[in-house]
């Protein structure tokens, strides 16, 4: 059918663009493979392959034919034919039917490549084109300058032939190859920190399971677990939008690609976001982390073509088998050897639905294709109805390391994330996280203090409020943020600072922060008659004018939403005033727990949703309880007792199988208080318990505003690891984590770090600079000087030593413990308020007032007995 007679050399070598035309794959990547099969990854695909890459410095076309693994030489008749158009009506039909190709090539009797048009068929253009085999014919590469096929830069689908019997793809009515007309270029990584990227896609979110509803938050809430995830990983993060990944080299600098949900994607870019993903994963050994489908759908929430998994497959090893529902089912720990799983008993209950007959399940498995099946480890599996098991968190190996659970819910709704962010950033190697502070977990209170501005009522609420603030500070330390309502309809509900100003200053000057819950505490923020610049903003210019500082000598402009949960628009409308926001709760079945972070890529301010329930949702509207027979939920309040052990519950929640978790709780000012307009169910004790808890288990008590502010320094700061055998090197680019540490968990503690004296068994606390630290591993530490702790909310600013003296300076209150190389009478101390002798080789330093102390150990100066008493007692021994 195509004879092709003509006599022209064999080019040897050609080099244009990344590719040089030698015969050889040395410089084809995985990704550039233009024939994966549907159902299986890269890195286990066998076959007949065609690569393709195209060069816009000379606008050309390259292809690489590969029948290595078929063994299968490239002879005469092997043709590629060309769509230039991407019109399958246009052109020559295949067959009488397929692909409408305007130009084909063909290898002649000569065994070189020749191109032809089809308009009319067999027409010669020009040949032979730039090509090379090698020496067993089982690799061709050849290229072709767009000029020669009448296209400028366009796409190319192709259907191959190799010596008129094998068939690329095997189908020829299966959907041809694409051949993509643009620079996928393979730039060099040049950011060695560790860090990852958390992807916000808006197709996703506009097709997401509250998508009809008039607040549309919840993909919000589960893009900010997974930052929040990402910080109990200890990995800094930056947030990435469905169009950044067009561009690889937007993405090359990743160790990790956290996708909350990415099911749904623009259809104009899925074959570019197909084209870089593979380049992340496979030239770049990118991870992946996602939950659910991945590109499955177009945005108009249509299938992809042909096998909608296909991507996944490719991407991940990973495929859908199938799903049901409604059922009742349990998480249970799979595989708990595997480092993702740290921590965790094998067949442990991680997550509970058996109360919640609705829920639908899918299950996944390693990608087949006949005999050859990607390898995946089960790390968590789940039970259907109490009897059948299917994987249900399945990590593996492709490029990079990957994550995928089967739902969204046991991505969002468990503290597995954050340990599988480590292992697919840092594989086998140490590990070293940056943490959010140097306690075991951070916890934020908030109250909404509804009362504040009913003149009558402030008397009965806000002044025995300050009475407890004072005694949980003292036996507790205790500090949170508390949201006025300035009140709009005097003399009853408007704020009466004469009375209510010295108070809210002793609140400041305990170390809590004061912001603002809106003038008037409308109900719905929702609704469009709300003036969110009057209620927000006006009302945080009147308490800044009344109270500045708000919080530790800052003007801090705070907020928290009123009534209704807010949608993401007018959380971001009431942003625009304030310098963070603290909005509406969510939860498992409520939006995501732990939503820390920012709504879309686009906000540079943080949000906190409470990750606890409020009080008054416990007392009085009720939580929900399941009714089996009416197969509806009701509310069924609870009493004092009951909502204490409901916040305890919660909070062994949120810190179980955590890394330095953070709790939000939200309670009320007449909740602990008496009120004459409202029935107290509430007690005392059911707040000073839940603070009692927090405390003893390690927690530190922080405002909104200095998490926020932990939060955005912890996302701008840079982390840079070389682990060297018992040794780790570390340094840290930040301008401002003098409360953060590094933490270096395992088996071995801290031996000494080189020049740095402020560490305890396995966390390095920063100073405000930060910079670089030597951290020599061990079973025992070096009997040197050092910090050993650090208050509450104390900001370590800067710090000397020599491993014997030391010399720091500090901001903050509270109490400080320093291990002493010599022995305590050895040292003078100056600079704290008070120091107390704990023992021989361990001083407390007591800092009594929030402020800034330069504090130094130096040696005590030698006895020296003076000349006079040296001669008097020397006459004096002589003269008897």
């Amino acid at each position: 059918m195509r004879k092709i007679i003509a006599s022209f050399l064999l080019v040897i070598s050609s080099t244009f663009a990344s590719i040089t035309i030698d015969g050889s794959l040395t410089e084809w990547k995985p990704s550039q493979k233009i024939n994966i099969p549907n159902n299986l990854p890269l890195n286990i695909a066998t076959g007949d392959f065609v690569y393709s890459e195209y060069s816009s410095i000379n606008s050309t076309y390259y292809f690489a034919l590969d029948t290595q693994d078929t063994n299968t030489q490239i002879n005469t008749n092997t043709t590629v034919w060309l769509n230039t158009d991407k019109n399958e009506d246009t052109g020559y039909q295949i067959f009488g039917g397929l692909l409408g190709a305007e130009y084909y090539i063909n290898i002649a009797e000569d065994g070189l490549p020749y191109l032809y048009s089809t308009e009319p068929y067999g027409t010669f253009v020009y040949g032979p084109l730039t090509h090379s085999y090698n020496s067993a014919k089982t690799v061709l590469e050849f290229s072709i300058p767009s000029s020669l096929i009448g296209s400028v830069q366009n796409d190319l689908e192709l259907l191959i032939d190799i010596n008129d019997s094998t068939y690329i793809p095997s189908n020829y009515f299966a959907e041809p190859l694409t051949a993509l007309a643009k620079d996928f270029k393979s730039p060099i990584r040049t950011d060695l920190t560790k860090k990852v990227a958390v992807v916000y896609s808006e197709s996703t979110k506009n097709q997401f399971y509250d998508k009809d509803l008039s607040i549309q938050k919840a993909y919000s809430q589960l893009f900010m677990t997974m930052q929040y995830q990402s910080m109990m990983a200890g990995v800094p993060f930056e947030l990435l939008s469905e169009d950044d990944l067009t561009d690889i080299s937007k993405l090359v600098n990743y160790d990790t690609i956290i996708f909350p949900s990415f099911a749904y994607h623009k259809q104009e870019n899925s074959q570019l976001i197909k084209k870089t993903l593979l380049q992340a994963v496979y030239d770049y050994n990118i991870g992946i982390i996602t939950a659910g489908d991945l590109m499955t759908n177009y945005e108009d929430g249509t299938a992809t073509s042909g096998d909608s998994y296909s991507t996944m497959k490719q991407i991940l090893g990973v495929g859908r088998v199938d799903g049901n529902g409604p059922v009742t089912l349990t998480l249970n720990a799979g595989e708990t050897t595997h480092l993702a799983m740290k921590g965790y008993t094998t067949g442990e209950t991680i997550l509970d639905y058996t109360s919640i007959p609705n829920r639908w399940y899918s299950y996944y498995e390693g990608a087949t294709n006949g005999t050859v099946k990607q390898e995946t480890t089960s790390l968590a599996t789940q039970t259907i109805n109490g009897t059948t098991s299917y994987d249900a968190v399945l990590a593996s190996t492709t490029g990079g390391r990957n994550v995928h659970f089967s739902s969204l819910a046991f991505m969002g709704d468990s503290n597995l994330l954050w340990s599988a962010i480590q292992w697919s950033v840092y594989g086998n190697d140490q590990v070293v996280s940056l943490k959010l502070g140097r306690n075991e977990s951070l916890f934020v209170s908030r109250n909404d203090m509804d009362q504040s501005s009913v003149i009558e009522e402030v008397q009965n609420v806000e002044t025995p409020l300050l009475g407890l603030l004072q005694n949980w500070k003292n036996r507790y330390n205790f500090v949170g943020s508390y949201y006025i309502n300035i009140g709009n309809n005097p003399p009853e509900y408007q704020t009466n600072w004469s009375y209510s100003q010295p108070i809210y200053k002793q609140f400041i000057a305990l170390g809590n922060e004061i912001g603002t819950h809106s003038n008037t505490h409308p109900h719905d923020t929702n609704d469009s008659s709300v003036d969110i610049q009057f209620e927000f903003n006006n009302s945080m210019d009147i308490i800044g004018s009344y109270l500045n500082p708000t919080w530790q000598g800052e003007n801090i402009r705070g907020g928290a939403v009123p009534g209704t949960p807010e949608d993401v628009e007018v959380a971001q409308n009431i942003l625009q005033y304030l310098d963070y926001l603290t909005g509406g709760y969510s939860g498992a079945g409520r939006g995501y727990p732990n939503s820390f972070g920012y709504l879309t890529p686009d906000d540079t301010k943080v949000y906190l949703s409470p990750n606890m329930s409020f009080d008054f949702t416990l007392m009085e509207f009720g939580i929900p309880v399941y009714n089996t027979e009416t197969e509806t939920y009701y509310p069924q309040p609870l009493s004092a007792s009951e909502a204490l052990k409901y916040w305890e519950d919660e909070f062994k929640t949120i810190t179980a199988h955590a890394s330095t978790p953070i709790a939000h709780w939200p309670w009320h000012d007449y909740g602990p208080t008496t009120s004459t307009q409202l029935a107290n169910p509430y007690s005392v004790e059911m707040f000073t318990n839940t603070i009692r808890l927090a405390y003893n288990s390690g927690a530190e008590f922080v405002t909104a505003i200095d998490l926020a502010q932990r939060i955005e320094t912890f996302k701008n700061s840079k982390i840079t690891i070389e682990n060297l055998g018992s040794e780790v090197k570390v340094i840290v680019d930040s301008n401002d984590a003098g409360k953060l540490a590094i933490e270096i968990p395992g088996n071995q503690k801290i031996k000494n770090v080189t020049n740095w004296y402020a560490y305890n068994d396995n966390k390095v606390f920063l100073d405000k600079d930060a910079g670089e630290f030597n951290v020599e591993l061990g079973t025992t530490t070096d009997d040197v000087t050092h910090i050993s702790t650090l208050p509450m909310r104390s900001e370590l600013i800067s710090l000397n030593g020599d491993g014997d003296l030391l010399d720091f300076t500090i901001k903050g209150e509270g109490k400080i413990r320093i291990k002493l190389k010599n022995s305590y009478s050895y040292y003078k101390f100056s600079g704290a308020d008070y120091a107390s002798k704990i023992s021989d080789s361990e001083v407390e330093l007591t800092l009594n007032s929030f402020n800034t102390y330069n504090i130094k150990l130096t040696k005590k100066p030698e006895p020296v007995i003076s000349f006079i008493n040296w001669w008097f007692n020397s006459w004096f021994s002589w003269w008897r």
